[in-house]
């Protein structure tokens, strides 16, 4: 990834949802299907996992 996100200064929701939709767009830019479900782990001591999914709302 040439230009990653900014994760250091997210310091409320808004933060978070702003770059989401930057993720998103970004994704649809360059022809990549957000859609679906993403199983991620964090790189953490506390070692989180999540399961995000993306649908399209019409």
């Amino acid at each position: 990834m040439s230009d990653p996100l900014r994760t250091d200064s997210f310091t409320s929701k808004a933060d978070f949802e702003t770059a989401l939709g930057t993720l998103l767009d970004a994704a649809e830019k360059n022809d990549i299907d957000p859609k679906g479900s993403w199983v991620f782990s964090t790189d953490s001591k506390i070692g989180h996992n999540y399961e995000v999914i993306v649908y399209e709302l019409e």
